[in-house]
């Protein structure tokens, strides 16, 4: 119900869809954000508070659940809109927003839906959609402004006099430091020799040793940074590009250009935003969800394995075909 209202409103701005109404007299929308002036890259909370009409019972509010790009910012994580203490029409809703492009950043209004929870009555009372009120931001670059003069020390350097002691005590230390390299050197080698290095393990083994690790850290959010982390190392090395230092945007049109099923390729997206949700909006998460995001991610690091490496041929194959 919600996802139709959102998408009635996203049709025609400003028009009311058929099946909701304009937000009724006592209700409101407030908006805030914090802070308003960052550097590129860093994040900005915006804070909504809704206040739904008394006498009825209220579903939380929404917005369109496949929203990733607010006006010029790219949105990072939703938390959940919680009622306020002592007060069952009030909500607040936080959303995490970026943006990467200097100067002024505006949040156009976008539609917050509403329904009610009973349903069944001989009339029920229509849902109606929000819109927030227009938003904006400062971006600042993290270089000077062009032609800004660079600081320089009150008085030019002065040289320090270097006397004899000087040179002979810093060539008995490169000497020191010259023997000691080259019997590390040498032990080191005797010692690669002996010990013949260990071949580096596959990507699937790799990610699933990664997984175990984080199944005895008992921080929820080293947990999902962890994971997040091994996902992305697992797609760079099925893949062969830096999925490391990508955001989630930025895999996500990666993996569009048609690397995996489109199933297997909204879980791996779904995985990567429920942990920036822990890592960014600090989301509460219990222990249980921990133990079954790690569980669902074994399973799907071997889908994604299955998906990208072709299977081999089977023994008697390779024969008739020789």
């Amino acid at each position: 119900m919600i996802a139709a209202l959102l998408l009635a409103a996203a049709v025609v701005p400003g028009a009311t869809a058929p099946a909701a109404s304009s937000p009724p007299a006592p209700s409101s929308i407030r908006a805030r954000l914090s802070p308003r002036e960052i550097t590129v890259g860093d994040r900005v909370r915006v804070e909504l508070e809704l206040t739904l009409p008394p006498g009825e019972s209220w579903g939380p509010p929404a917005i369109d659940p496949g929203m990733r790009q607010w006006g010029e910012a790219e949105l990072l994580a939703r938390e959940r809109p919680q009622p306020l203490p002592g007060s069952t029409t009030r909500y607040r809703f936080d959303l995490l927003v970026t943006a990467f492009r200097t100067g002024k950043v505006t949040l156009p209004p976008i539609a917050v839906a509403v329904a009610p929870l009973r349903q069944e009555q001989p009339s029920p009372p229509q849902p109606f959609v929000f819109r927030t009120p227009p938003l904006s931001f400062e971006v600042r670059s993290v270089l000077p402004a062009k032609g800004e003069p660079t600081p320089k020390p009150p008085t030019p350097p002065q040289p320090w006099p270097v006397g004899s002691a000087f040179w002979w005590a810093a060539g008995g230390l490169a000497l020191a430091s010259l023997l000691a390299g080259g019997l590390l050197f040498w032990r080191r080698r005797g010692l690669l020799a002996a010990v013949p290095a260990a071949p580096p393990l596959p990507p699937l083994d790799q990610f699933l040793r990664d997984i175990g690790a984080l199944t005895r850290e008992p921080s929820p959010e080293r947990v999902h940074t962890g994971l997040s982390l091994a996902m992305r190392h697992l797609l760079a090395a099925l893949l062969g590009f830096p999925a490391a230092e990508r955001t989630t945007s930025e895999i996500d049109r990666e993996l569009k250009r048609g690397h995996l099923e489109a199933a297997t390729r909204r879980r791996v997206l779904d995985l990567l935003r429920r942990c920036d949700e822990v890592k960014f909006a600090r989301r509460p998460t219990t222990r249980e969800e921990v133990t079954e995001r790690l569980s669902g991610a074994r399973e799907l690091g071997r889908q994604v394995e299955r998906e990208l490496v072709p299977a081999l041929p089977a023994a008697g194959a390779r024969e008739s075909a020789a």
